[in-house]
């Protein structure tokens, strides 16, 4: 599962195949182009999060959300504690 949904491994062959050239520009362009792809899917998909969960209203239960962000945050760091997750 890694290697499908891991971003860098991507970058590995694209990146030797340049280097073992010794083309140096090739190597940051590379770098350059793919840093860039990354932080503009990761604001873009933040933003259309944002957008989506603002068209929903929730002002009942608006008051609990640090209490279901803390209990997901607590549910994570006990399955990678004692579940190897």
């Amino acid at each position: 599962m890694i290697f499908v949904f891991g971003p860098c491994e991507v970058l590995i062959p694209l990146l030797i195949f340049p280097a073992a050239e010794h083309n140096t520009f090739g190597v940051a362009a590379v770098s350059i182009i793919f840093g860039l792809a990354t932080i503009l899917t990761m604001l873009a998909i933040v933003y259309l999060g944002y957008k989506g969960t603002s068209v929903i209203k929730f002002k009942k239960g608006e008051k609990l959300w640090h209490l279901v962000a803390g209990l997901i945050i607590l549910t994570a760091g006990l399955g990678m504690q004692f579940m190897g997750w």
